[in-house]
């Protein structure tokens, strides 16, 4: 491997080797090559890889950062066996090495590109849409390059929901820990999310250009099979959409089994093969996340009395048993998740099957039943079993993480103190507990967000705090 390094950067006329000593200069050319594990697959000790192309152009005051996923070499040794790619990590040859160095093909489906504003000395960042509304469901990628002067970081944002809640939040992190070759050579560590961690390099090299239409290579040939493959329904591909959409959907409360997920990720497919961009594929599935959201909320119109203030005299009851008291592992700006809209939540800790009873009276206006499985892994978000229950100021409470069986249903009317539910570990956790929040409506700013409030404890109210085990008031 050192070898095959030596040879790429000699090819590059960088002769010699200097740790951590050389600036970068990021404009024009890199390939950079990622190798990972992915601990929510089968097979979380394989060694995978990815590589791509990025292209930086400096424009006046702007950083042009182009992202292109499909590499196209003319020796595809290694890479592919027959129309498969290859599984396990892959090294260039010396031959591909040489490629690289004189400037590889790219296919621009997939490709993305980002402006970004800001400056060697404070970093780089692209601009929000600033398009987000409480109604709307939207899709949006966030990049930015961070100490440029020193070890840069490379972080890419992706996310889709609403002003009130995002459905998926991934990040994909490229952190320098070393500059070689008189900085044509960066090596660090490489994270998305949680589950996928390895190392990657970045290598400067020569030109890209795009791919030919006519006089492709046999290999060629073989990738564009491959891709074809790759798109099709039991593709890779459709499995990740179908993940996108059941997670956005569950997040917002919405059953994904009454949903034609099929029929949303066939037409998902249709923008993939074409050759639309990510950020166009991802505003497709926010679209049709939104409109199945729209007839869901539509569906319960019957039962949400129209907002009004909180009523902030009321005290609610802790949602399970009052023995034995519970911990409260996170509150109110909790590191965890418990940030933006989402910051006025309480995580108690409990074991599956104790009871959650509501906190308040109110009606059952969504449950979430059916998910059994739960864990630390990326895969599990928006998988969670819950129930929300809408108060009569419009306020509603959202119990979440349950156990599969709920006894309740849409429409029910609830007493305080009720049993509603058992506690369980579905979805995204990392120990089995119960999310409770109350969710208010602000017309003001056009958004949802999670509202202040206070448990009963028989004197003024408390609002529990990180650490400490509380016990149920009685319901009067």
């Amino acid at each position: 491997m050192r070898r095959a390094l030596l040879l790429a950067l000699s090819c590059l006329a960088a002769s010699v080797l200097s740790r951590g000593a050389a600036a970068v200069e990021l404009e024009g050319t890199w390939y950079v090559l990622i190798h990972y594990t992915d601990s929510a697959t089968a097979n979380p000790e394989v060694t995978r890889w990815l590589d791509r192309i990025w292209e930086f152009e400096r424009q006046g005051d702007q950083l042009v950062w182009r992202d292109y996923p499909i590499v196209v070499f003319e020796d595809q040794s290694g890479r592919w066996e027959g129309r498969k790619r290859t599984l396990t990590a892959w090294e260039p040859n010396a031959a591909q090495w040489q490629e690289i160095a004189a400037g590889l093909q790219v296919n621009q489906r997939g490709s993305t590109r980002k402006v970004l504003v800001g400056s060697d000395e404070k970093g780089w960042s692209s601009r929000p849409s600033g398009r987000r509304s409480l109604g709307v469901v939207s899709y949006e990628q966030h990049w930015t390059i961070e100490n440029v002067r020193g070890l840069p970081v490379f972080t890419w944002r992706d996310s889709l929901g609403t002003a009130a809640e995002d459905a998926f939040d991934g990040v994909t992190r490229f952190e320098t820990e070393v500059i070689e070759g008189d900085g044509n050579l960066l090596v660090g560590r490489y994270q998305r999310d949680e589950s996928k961690r390895g190392t990657f390099r970045m290598i400067r090299a020569g030109s890209a250009t795009g791919l030919r239409s006519g006089g492709k290579t046999p290999n060629q040939k073989a990738m564009e099979r491959a891709m074809q493959q790759m798109l099709s329904p039991s593709g890779p591909v459709a499995e990740d959409l179908r993940e996108r959409i059941v997670e956005g959907l569950a997040a917002y409360h919405v059953d994904p089994r009454a949903v034609e997920v099929e029929a949303l990720v066939g037409r998902a497919l249709e923008l993939a093969r074409s050759g639309a961009d990510p950020t166009r594929i991802g505003e497709a599935i926010a679209a049709e996340v939104a409109a199945a959201v729209r007839t869901r909320l539509e569906a319960r119109s019957d039962l949400i009395p129209p907002p009004q203030a909180h009523d902030d005299s009321v005290r609610y009851a802790f949602p399970f048993p009052p023995d034995p008291p519970r911990e409260l592992i996170q509150g109110v700006d909790g590191r965890f998740s418990h940030q933006g809209p989402n910051r006025f939540a309480f995580d108690f800790a409990m074991p599956p099957g104790t009871p959650v009873l509501a906190a308040r009276e109110g009606t059952v206006i969504e449950v979430i039943d059916g998910f059994d499985e739960g864990g630390p892994s990326p895969r599990f978000r928006g998988r969670s079993n819950a129930v929300l229950v809408v108060h009569a100021d419009g306020t509603w409470a959202a119990y979440a993480h349950l156990a599969r069986g709920i006894p309740v249903r849409v429409g029910d009317r609830v007493a305080r103190g009720q049993e509603i539910g058992r506690s369980g570990r579905s979805g995204y956790v990392v120990e089995p507990h119960l999310h409770f929040a109350v969710w208010a409506f602000d017309p003001r700013e056009q958004k949802a967000e999670t509202i202040p409030i206070r448990f009963e404890d028989g004197a003024g109210g408390v609002i529990p705090e990180e650490g400490r085990r509380y016990p149920a008031a009685s319901a009067p």
